[in-house]
């Protein structure tokens, strides 16, 4: 009894041991060898065994079933034997390799494979004769011998590597044609049944193929194998043309009614085929074909849901699913920068005025000017001023408010416009007509300036406004700029199990290669929750070699949520001071830190002061915030604040702009100055000064700014001031010495109590003689501890 039992164990771990994958793949060479296109060339069959070089035995046996195929359709038959002499060459050079011990991937067995068809090729040419008909055969085919190499490779691996996930579009069509040369190859045999005479056992496999695919893949890749599968059965002779159709007509059917089922591919398939011969086989039903679907329909209805674990294959949903998830998050992460791009198109909108266009129509006012200015410029010194202007003045300026009016209406005053008695009282009637057609021209030319002005103003804002509106349309729409590492994203997935956790979804945004943010979703953790994210960022430091930090963490009883970025090496603490010499303030300053890692103090210094400069630096300032959030470059986002001043208004408005960016990650500030004032930095005992002699912005079309780079250290101070601190009417500071020594006096490395203590001492100078505004942002850098 034992023995017996020992003989089942083992016989029980032989089959487990079997490598049925590769015994498939070989059995496969013997169909795809029998597969010829009009009976002259079989490509296919070499071109298969071309991509069995993953093992040697596959190698070796998948030789021998090729070359039993081939032997299969007659060992002496011409336009075989060159196929049979291809084989045993590869096996050769194969073996020759094998014995050197060369590395084969696809490259190499590629150049072997068409290699060895072109060589074989050649020399029966040469043998039978040369053309250049029959030598361009032979390049085609060589062309198509490794197309189809890398072709059928994918589906090969797929099986090779037993593979159980959802196949790509490759290795969908790649394992298609694999089929479709089994269905073509194999070899066929028939029994009879009463009513349908003879019942092929390939059209029975092509049928259940067609039932599977539809049922596991839908209407679209189930009418895609039909045309494949009728495509290459009349390439082989086995249907007619006009069944090609009734394949087709049949899968269509099917994957229409796919939804109700299995049952519903079956019947719609069977409907498919009967209206089918009805359209495309005068009206006659191939009950051959018929037998053979009603048994492939039996077949598929017995076999279980998942046929075997193929519906790996075709299981989209849970894909499709991780898909829009992944969909849904870059919708989020594009539209929540997008917005900001709204909201700063929004900003330089109504930044210009809706002011209306001037009327061309002339009021009483500039008509009473006019007059005014012709009579000054022709009757001042006329002998009948007295008489014109004061003892008939009423009557004189009727006749000119009408002759204006006249003119107004005929474009230009004429000698009939001038009325009679004024013509002889006046001895210039014709200068003083010819005056006020001056003047009017003047204010005409005027009013059309200040309307083409207005109407630019209005057209950039209107231009502005549907930019906001064309992205605040394209924020739902939007597609997928980002990439998301799923490899590393399965990866992580793995490694938290170390610690307990069990994510449910997870999210690695790159960008240019480097993680910009990592999002995940875990089941609820029962442990101490509050040295987790620690945790969490040693399991990613050691995954994926990416130091990151915990930026948000949230934990309820369904769960937790991780929002995590790489960890900056630098950081940057922010103080500010500021003194308006009136009520309002015209210097306005931000500092943020921004998602692109770095962090941004800015400085704007409208001209002047009180609330006309403190609308213009909060413009600036504004739409600067928004430009550096929407990580716009920064020249572009100066441009176009530029452009701002310079359109919004006719009179002189413009702002200097002060900005240092800090790079945490390598600690680089880059410094920007557009009429700013000095920057300091103090590093140890010693202050560095960058100086501007750039203009403001809004003063010239093309932009002036000066860039400054400084690498910064653990302890560094940036110190940037507008320039009510240097620069007074007195010079009491005397420029930018007397604020170094205040700047050298300091004990401290807080930057609030920096700002503070520099402004107070520069008011304590002045003695409350402010010239202008005053505004100090102090930004200490601090390099973290890992």
């Amino acid at each position: 009894m034992e023995n017996i039992l020992m003989r089942k164990t083992k016989l029980t771990n032989v089959i487990k041991n079997v490598k049925w994958h590769e015994i498939i793949l070989c059995v496969l060479a013997f169909t795809f060898a029998r597969v010829s296109i009009n009976e002259q060339y079989y490509t296919i069959g070499i071109a298969y065994l071309g991509t069995l070089y993953l093992g040697k035995e596959l190698r070796r046996w998948g030789g021998v079933f090729t070359l039993l195929g081939f032997v299969s359709i007659g060992i002496f038959k011409n336009q075989v034997i060159p196929y049979i002499l291809i084989t045993i060459l590869i096996l050769v050079i194969r073996g020759v390799m094998e014995f050197g011990m060369y590395k084969m991937d696809l490259r190499n067995q590629c150049i072997i494979v068409v290699g060895a068809t072109g060589v074989v090729s050649l020399i029966e040419l040469g043998i039978s004769g040369l053309n250049m008909y029959a030598i361009s055969l032979v390049l085609i085919e060589m062309m198509v011998t490794g197309a189809l190499m890398i072709i059928l490779k994918h589906g090969v691996i797929v099986i090779y590597e037993q593979r159980k996930n959802f196949l790509t579009q490759k290795e969908a069509i790649s394992l298609i044609l694999i089929f479709t040369a089994i269905v073509a190859g194999m070899v066929d045999f028939y029994f009879e049944l009463p009513l349908f005479k003879y019942i092929y056992f390939r059209d029975i496999l092509a049928f259940l193929f067609l039932i599977i695919v539809i049922d596991l893949g839908g209407i679209n890749v189930g009418v895609t194998v039909s045309v494949v599968v009728s495509a290459v059965l009349t390439m082989i002779n086995y249907i007619p043309m006009s069944f090609c159709a009734i394949y087709n007509i049949s899968s269509l059917f099917a994957g229409l009614i796919a939804p109700i089922g299995k049952v519903g591919v079956i019947l719609g398939m069977g409907l498919g085929q009967v209206i089918g011969f009805l359209v495309f086989n005068d009206g006659q039903i191939d009950m051959i074909l018929m037998g053979a679907y009603l048994i492939a329909g039996v077949i598929a209805s017995i076999l279980p849901e998942n046929y075997f674990g193929l519906n790996a294959w075709f299981d989209e949903h849970g894909r499709l699913a991780e898909e829009k998830l992944h969909i849904e998050r870059v919708q989020r992460i594009v539209g929540e920068r997008l917005s900001h791009f709204v909201q700063a198109f929004n900003t330089l909108s109504h930044s210009f005025t809706k002011e209306p266009l001037k009327d061309m129509w002339l009021t009483d006012k500039q008509v009473e000017e006019i007059v005014e200015e012709a009579m000054l410029k022709t009757c001042e010194n006329c002998s009948l001023n007295n008489i014109c202007w004061k003892h008939d003045a009423q009557n004189t300026y009727t006749n000119a408010y009408n002759m204006v009016r006249a003119g107004e209406q005929n474009s230009r005053i004429t000698m009939r416009d001038i009325p009679d008695k004024f013509r002889s009282n006046c001895k210039s009637a014709e200068t003083f007509a010819y005056m006020l057609n001056f003047n009017i021209d003047l204010i005409r030319q005027q009013t059309l300036y200040e309307n083409n002005i207005i109407e630019t103003r209005n057209l950039m804002g209107n231009q502005l406004n549907s930019i906001a509106k064309s992205i605040e349309h394209l924020i739902d729409d939007v597609e997928e700029e980002v990439e998301f590492n799923k490899d590393a994203e399965s990866y992580l997935r793995e490694s938290m199990k170390a610690i307990g956790l069990s994510v449910t979804e997870i999210m690695i945004l790159e960008v240019d290669e480097n993680v910009k943010v990592i999002e995940m979703h875990t089941l609820p953790f029962k442990d101490e929750k509050e040295q987790l994210p620690s945790r969490v960022c040693r399991v990613i430091t050691k995954a994926l070699g990416v130091k990151t930090s915990c930026e948000e963490f949230l934990y309820d009883e369904y769960g937790c949520y991780f929002k995590l970025l790489p960890r900056q090496r630098f950081g940057v603490a922010c103080g500010t001071a500021s003194c308006a010499k009136g009520t309002l303030s015209g210097d306005v300053h931000s500092c943020m830190h921004l998602e692109s890692g770095q962090y941004l103090m800015a400085l704007a210094d409208g001209m002047g002061s009180g609330e006309k400069a403190r609308e213009e630096s909060i413009a600036t300032i504004e739409m600067l915030e928004e430009f550096m959030k929407a990580e716009l470059n920064y020249e572009l986002a100066l441009t176009l604040i530029n452009s701002s001043l310079l359109l919004k208004s006719n009179t002189e408005m413009f702002s200097t702009i002060d900005i240092t960016l800090v790079d945490t990650t390598t600690g680089i500030a880059k410094i920007l100055k557009a009429g700013a004032s000095s920057t300091f930095v103090l590093r140890n005992n010693e202050v560095v000064t960058i100086t501007s002699q750039s203009l403001p912005v809004g003063i010239l079309k093309d932009i002036d700014v000066e860039h400054h780079s400084v690498q910064l250290e653990h302890g560094d101070v940036v110190i940037m001031v507008t320039d009510g601190l240097l620069s007074t009417a007195t010079d009491v500071l005397g420029k930018e010495e007397t604020f170094k020594s205040f700047i050298l006096e300091l004990q401290t490395g807080d930057p609030q109590y920096i700002a503070d203590t520099l402004l107070a001492k520069s008011r304590r100078l002045l003695a409350g003689d402010y010239s202008d505004d005053m505004t100090i942002v102090v930004g200490r850098i601090w390099e973290k501890i890992d």
